[in-house]
C-alpha cells in the first residue's frame, strides 16, 4: 500500500468513527494538499451560485470553468480563521484551492445553507501553531460537535491539522485523532526514482539505485523529487559516472543542511587520523561487519541479514569510549550524529515527546549514519528511578527510544557509550536490544604501549621529538616498555586519558628547556631527555589507578554481573571469567608477571577483598 493511501485510509476510519479532529504529524506541509487531491477522503464539491435555484454539485457532474474550485474544502496556514462566510456573490467564487472563502464558519464550523447532498466539510490547517485563539476555535468545534443531533450538518465538517510537533490542548485528546504517516517503503523510493529516470529518458541500474535507495530512505515524497533534481543538475544526469561518484556526497550535504535547521543533533565530522588503540577485539568485530552497510539491501534479500543495531560500551572513564565514536564512523564510512538528550527536554506537555520523535526521524533520514549517545545514563537514569515526580516523562521517553530501537529498519548504528550502567532501567541492558554489550577497563601494559604509540603517531611530521622516537621502532619499545614498568613500580596505574595527559606535559616540558630554551645547541633533540621528561610527567600526575580504585572495583562487578564482552585482546591483566559476583571477589593473578599486570590486579584484588570485609562488617 502506498504511503498516502495507507494515510487516507486512516483518516477515513477516524472520521467515520465520529472524530472531528484529525491531527497529521509530520513536517511536510503539502501532506494536507496531497490528501485532499486524491479525493479518496472526500469529494469535490462545488455550491453554484449563478444557477436560478443556489445548489450543490460534483465536479465530475458537471463542466466547470478553469480555477473554479471546491467549495467544501478550505486550507490555510498556521491559524485557525476566526470567521469564514458562505458567498453569494458569483465574483467572489473560490479562485484557487485552499485560499480566500469558504463554505462553512470555524465557530462550530456550521454551514448557513442547508446541507441537503451530504457533502463532507474540511478545513485543512498546514504548519499548524495552537496559540489561543486556535484552542478556543478547536474547543468551540469540539463543544458543538458534542451537543449536536446525529443528523446535524455540524457532524459532517472535519478539520486536518497538520504539523512536525504535535500540540494538543488539554481535555481534548478524545475528539482527536493522531495520525503518523508511515515511512516510505524501499519499492516506493525505487518507483519514485524509477519514474524520474525514465521521464529524463534515463535507464536505471542496480550498482547506483540501490545505494540511492538506501540514502532516501526517511524522506518525504517532495524532498526526494528535489534531491532527484539537484543529482539529474549536479550530475548532468542522474545514471551517470559522476553521479556514481558524487551523488552520495550530494545527498549527505543534503541531510547535513537539514540537521543543521532542526538543532535537534549535532554532526561529527569523521577525524580520518585519528585512532583508538588498545581496543582490538572490538575494532576486529566493527570490521567483521562493515560490508553490512556498504550494500545492506542485497545483504537483506539475499541472505536474511540485516545491518547492526549498535554496541553499548560501557567502563570506567578515561578509557577510550567516547573517541571509539570516531573509530565507528570511519570503519564504517558513515557520518557520527551525536544525540544530546538536553536538546530533546521541553518546558510544554507533550513537547519532549514529540522531538524525541523528531530526534529518531532525523536519524532515520540520515541513515546511514552512526547515532552516538554519550553518556547514556544521564539520558534515561530517570526512566529507573523519578516515578512520577516528572509526570512519567523520563518513562516515556525511554520507552519510545526502545520501541524506536525494537522496530527500526534504517541503517542506523546506535554507537551508546556508560560509565555506570546501575544508573540505567534494567530492561536497556537486556540482551538483543544490542547487538553486543562491550567494557573498557584499565589498560594492561601492553595495551599502555599500544595506547603511548597510538598517541604518538598523531604527532608524526608535526613534532620534531615525535618523528625521531617513530624513526627508531626497536628504541622507542624499548623507552615505552621501561616506561610503563616504571609506572607500575610506582603505583601509577594510568587510563588512555591519563598516558594522554602525560604525553603532553612531557612534550611541553621538554619544549621550554631544551628546545625553545637550548641556546647552545638550538633545534637539536636529545630523546634520553624527552624520556626523562615523560618520567617526571608520571610521578606528578595523579593517576585514575591511584584515585578511584573503588570505583574501578565496582564498575569490574557491575560489568560482569552483565554479562559485557571485552573490548581489548590484552587478557593477561583481568578477565570478567576471574571475577565472582556472588561472592564479590577476584581470582589470583595467573598471568605472565612483567611488571605492571600483576602489581595492578594485586592493587583491584586487596580494594575487592576491603570492600567485601567492610560490607561482612556492616551486615
Amino acid at each position: 500500500m502506498k504511503q498516502i493511501d495507507e494515510i487516507v485510509n486512516r483518516c477515513r476510519t477516524a472520521i467515520h468513527a465520529g472524530i472531528p479532529i484529525l491531527y497529521i504529524e509530520s513536517d511536510d506541509i503539502s501532506i494536507i494538499d496531497d490528501i485532499l487531491h486524491t479525493q479518496k477522503l472526500t469529494e469535490y464539491w462545488h455550491f453554484n451560485f449563478e444557477e436560478e435555484i443556489p445548489q450543490w454539485f460534483r465536479f465530475k457532474e458537471k463542466a466547470v470553468d478553469i480555477g473554479t474550485r471546491p467549495t467544501n474544502i478550505f486550507v490555510t496556514n498556521q491559524k485557525i480563521p476566526t470567521s469564514l462566510f458562505w458567498i453569494g456573490n458569483s465574483q467572489r467564487q473560490n479562485k484557487s484551492f485552499g485560499r480566500a472563502d469558504s463554505t462553512f464558519v470555524v465557530k462550530g464550523l456550521k454551514p448557513i445553507i442547508k446541507n441537503d447532498r451530504s457533502v463532507r466539510y474540511i478545513l485543512g490547517v498546514r504548519n499548524f501553531s495552537c496559540d489561543a485563539s486556535a484552542e478556543n476555535a478547536l474547543v468551540n468545534h469540539v463543544a458543538s460537535v458534542i451537543n449536536s443531533n446525529e443528523d446535524d450538518d455540524i457532524r459532517k465538517c472535519v478539520m486536518i491539522l497538520q504539523s512536525s510537533s504535535v500540540q494538543i490542548p488539554k481535555g481534548l485528546e478524545p475528539y482527536i485523532e493522531l495520525i503518523e504517516v508511515p515511512k516510505l517503503q524501499d519499492e516506493e523510493i525505487r518507483e519514485i526514482i524509477v519514474d524520474f529516470a525514465k521521464e529524463k529518458g534515463e535507464i536505471p541500474y542496480d550498482n547506483l539505485l540501490q545505494p540511492l535507495i538506501v540514502n532516501l530512505r526517511g524522506f518525504n515524497i517532495r524532498k526526494i523529487k528535489d534531491i532527484l533534481n539537484r543529482l539529474y543538475l549536479y550530475c548532468q544526469g542522474l545514471f551517470t559516472i559522476k553521479c556514481e561518484e558524487d551523488g552520495i556526497k550530494l545527498i549527505r550535504t543534503v541531510k547535513e543542511q537539514m540537521l543543521k535547521k532542526e538543532g535537534l543533533l549535532k554532526l561529527k565530522y569523521v577525524d580520518k587520523k585519528a585512532h583508538v588503540s588498545g581496543l582490538d577485539k572490538l575494532t576486529d568485530w566493527l570490521v567483521s561487519r562493515a560490508d553490512l552497510f556498504r550494500d545492506p539491501i542485497k545483504a537483506e534479500t539475499q541472505w536474511n541479514l540485516s545491518t547492526p543495531k549498535g554496541i553499548l560500551v560501557s567502563g570506567i572513564p578515561g578509557t577510550g569510549k567516547s573517541a571509539l565514536a570516531n573509530q565507528i564512523a570511519m570503519v564504517f564510512d558513515l557520518p557520527i550524529l551525536q544525540f544530546d538528550m538536553g536538546s530533546v527536554l521541553g518546558k510544554y506537555s507533550g513537547e519532549s515527546e514529540a522531538n524525541m520523535r523528531k530526534v529518531l526521524r532525523l536519524a532515520e533520514s540520515m541513515s546511514p549514519c552512526v547515532l552516538w549517545i554519550d553518556e547514556i545514563e544521564k539520558a534515561f537514569s530517570s526512566a529507573s528511578f523519578s516515578g512520577d515526580s516528572d509526570g512519567g516523562q523520563g518513562k516515556r521517553l525511554f520507552g519510545q527510544f526502545l520501541t524506536w530501537m525494537q522496530e527500526k529498519k534504517e541503517a542506523c548504528f546506535i554507537f551508546a557509550t556508560a560509565n555506570d550502567i546501575s544508573a540505567l532501567p534494567p530492561e536497556f541492558l537486556r540482551r538483543g536490544r544490542f547487538d553486543q554489550k562491550f567494557y573498557t577497563f584499565m589498560p594492561s601494559k601492553q595495551d599502555c604501549i599500544e595506547i603511548f604509540k597510538g598517541i604518538i603517531s598523531r604527532f608524526n611530521g608535526k613534532s620534531k621529538p615525535f618523528d625521531t622516537l617513530l624513526n627508531n621502532t626497536s628504541a622507542l619499545e624499548k623507552y615505552l616498555t621501561d616506561l610503563v614498568e616504571f609506572c607500575g613500580a610506582n603505583g601509577k596505574f594510568m587510563t588512555g586519558a591519563d598516558i594522554e595527559g602525560v604525553v603532553k606535559d612531557a612534550m611541553f616540558s621538554y619544549y621550554k628547556k631544551y628546545w625553545y630554551g637550548n641556546i647552545d645547541n638550538p633545534g637539536k633533540y636529545i630523546p634520553e631527555k624527552f624520556i626523562e621528561e615523560l618520567r617526571e610527567a608520571v610521578l606528578n600526575v595523579r593517576t585514575y589507578g591511584e584515585t578511584d580504585m573503588k570505583r574501578i572495583v565496582e564498575c569490574l562487578f557491575r560489568l560482569a554481573e552483565n554479562q559485557f564482552f571485552p573490548a581489548s585482546a590484552s587478557s593477561n591483566l583481568l578477565s570478567l571469567k576471574d571475577v565472582s559476583v556472588r561472592d564479590f571477589s577476584i581470582r589470583e593473578f595467573k598471568g605472565v608477571k612483567n611488571g605492571y599486570d600483576e602489581l595492578l590486579h594485586d592493587k583491584i584484588k586487596a580494594e575487592t577483598d576491603y570492600i567485601r570485609a567492610s560490607r561482612q562488617k556492616h551486615k
